[in-house]
């Protein structure tokens, strides 16, 4: 094996002693996100929301915990959206450059989610937060 992306996480058990804690944490993340995004596909392929959501978290912990690009805005953030019953699943995305939270929401919460969040991070932060409001589509693809 040449590539982490081709690593499980018993390959990388297998070699715990001879790595740092840190590349061993970031490794983990790696293998783990790659399978994520795998069982995330398919959740979202067979309307397993929860499931979908579940990955979500999973994956914002482990970005937060394993790979340590998170922050304490987007943790907030993420965690007041869970706290909410219609509030599917939410992550941090874009690490590194500030960063953003993706969340899946159920149509009917999405204006008093936002107003909501909004006060909620301003309380905290006292600064102003952004959100957009999109829906999942085909994604990019050529068109003839």
């Amino acid at each position: 094996m040449t590539h982490l992306r081709d690593a499980s996480l018993e390959d990388l058990d297998a070699c715990k002693g001879q790595i740092s804690e840190v590349v061993f944490r970031r490794a983990r993340h790696v293998i783990s996100e790659n399978t994520r995004c795998l069982k995330f596909a398919d959740a979202l392929g067979k309307s397993h929301l929860e499931i979908a959501g579940k990955l979500m978290v999973e994956s914002h912990n482990s970005l937060k915990n394993d790979y340590e690009v998170s922050c304490a805005e987007l943790d907030f953030l993420v965690e007041k959206l869970m706290q909410d019953k219609d509030v599917i699943g939410a992550r941090m995305t874009g690490g590194g450059f500030g960063g953003s939270v993706i969340a899946l929401v159920k149509d009917n919460r999405v204006p008093k989610l936002i107003s909501w969040l909004c006060r909620e991070y301003r309380s905290q932060f006292n600064m102003d937060a952004t959100c957009f409001v999109t829906r999942a589509c085909g994604g990019a693809h050529s068109i003839h």
